[in-house]
């Protein structure tokens, strides 16, 4: 069986695994050599924008927010801490009033959907 070691093919597209690391690098924390306080994530064709992460006082800002219909901030057990829908509107100004750890956030356009993560220190 002939194993092809890159990861586009020769048409320019990517194969599965590359497409399977660019989500694994941008999606884990301390996957990527990017400043943590200003990450661009790309989902389907939705990117936006988590700062500052790690946030020391709850409030964040999520930018490039003009095509995501509803945002959803969980906390590592699946409860909901907060939601919002929104639309049309370019940055939406966080304030999760919660204790330190590790939280969720669900971004959903109609189409894609993505999960990021915001660290409250």
């Amino acid at each position: 069986m002939a194993h092809n070691p890159y990861l586009l093919r020769s048409d320019g597209t990517e194969r599965p695994a590359l497409t399977w690391l660019a989500f694994y690098i941008s999606t884990t924390e301390g996957g990527s050599a990017c400043d943590p306080s200003s990450l661009t994530y790309v989902t389907g064709e939705v990117a936006c924008a988590v700062y500052p992460n790690p946030t020391c006082n709850g409030i964040f800002t999520i930018n490039n927010t003009s095509r995501i219909k509803t945002i959803r901030i969980t906390d590592c057990t699946g409860c909901t801490i907060k939601e919002y829908s929104i639309n049309d509107q370019v940055s939406v100004e966080v304030n999760l009033e919660a204790k330190q750890g590790i939280y969720l956030i669900f971004l959903t356009d109609g189409q894609h959907s993505t999960i990021r993560k915001i660290i409250l220190i």
